[in-house]
């Protein structure tokens, strides 16, 4: 029976888990992990697939065996951070969807999500995330494409991306004060509670809420095109509010 491409990057997932855990590929850790129906000897498959070979015994990627187990586990440690940072999925139906999702991931699909996600180095567990070609781009911005409010230099303006809240309350709260994706902000102070400029209107915040806030950095050269609005609005603030937590 020909193993499926879902099977075979299953395999490759396994391969990579049983390298990470005990820092080599041995054939006994492998096969333990290989509970999948209907796959007599797992090895001999990606062997065959030239996607493992054998060096003194012992199992080891080929370089494309390698750079594909390093691409699914991409992008299933991606989906962890999605689901858990992003849509908040916990409990037992968060595996089995991050297993899920990483199947249906394309190139510029993947992309989009690391960029959206600041392009993590670590999963929600704390392994490594293998980086792609965006990240090595990201890495010579002179700002990142995406970042946490609460990192966001004093004056900068930014565009809120998207906030992250287990509490619908507390969404409901920032959303009623004009916190909304797109919004454009400037961080106005740091101490002794978190300030934001939104249009006319400064809020104070508390640092848990802002460490839930994405924004993209807004260039000087960018300013006047992206809002017209933003000329000298630090100096006219009709209200100050509080959002502490909830």
């Amino acid at each position: 029976m020909e193993p499926s491409e879902q099977q075979i990057e299953e395999l490759l997932e396994k391969a990579w888990l049983t390298m990470e855990d005990s820092g080599k590929l041995g054939e006994e850790d492998f096969l333990r992990r290989c509970d999948m129906e209907g796959l007599a000897e797992p090895a001999a498959v990606l062997e065959r697939l030239d996607l493992l070979s054998r060096r003194g015994g012992e199992l080891e990627f080929t370089a494309e065996g390698k750079r594909r187990a390093a691409l699914v586990i991409r992008h299933h440690r991606l989906a962890e951070r999605l689901l858990r940072d992003v849509l908040h999925v916990r409990g037992g139906s968060f595996e089995p969807s991050a297993c899920a999702f990483e199947h249906c991931l394309d190139a510029e699909v993947t992309q989009s999500i690391c960029t959206l996600l600041g392009h993590p180095t670590s999963c929600p567990h704390g392994k490594a995330i293998p980086p792609g070609p965006c990240c090595a781009a990201a890495a010579r911005e002179v700002q990142p494409v995406l970042m946490c409010l609460r990192d966001l230099p004093v004056g900068q303006r930014a565009r809120l991306v998207y906030m992250s809240s287990s509490s619908h309350k507390r969404l409901d709260q920032l959303s009623s004060v004009g916190l909304l994706p797109g919004t454009i902000v400037q961080l106005h102070q740091r101490r002794p509670a978190f300030v934001i400029d939104v249009g006319q209107t400064s809020l104070a915040l508390d640092e848990q809420i802002v460490s839930g806030v994405y924004v993209r950095p807004i260039s000087e050269a960018r300013e006047s095109e992206n809002d017209n609005r933003g000329h000298g609005f630090r100096r006219r603030r009709r209200g100050r509010g509080f959002l502490g937590r909830t």
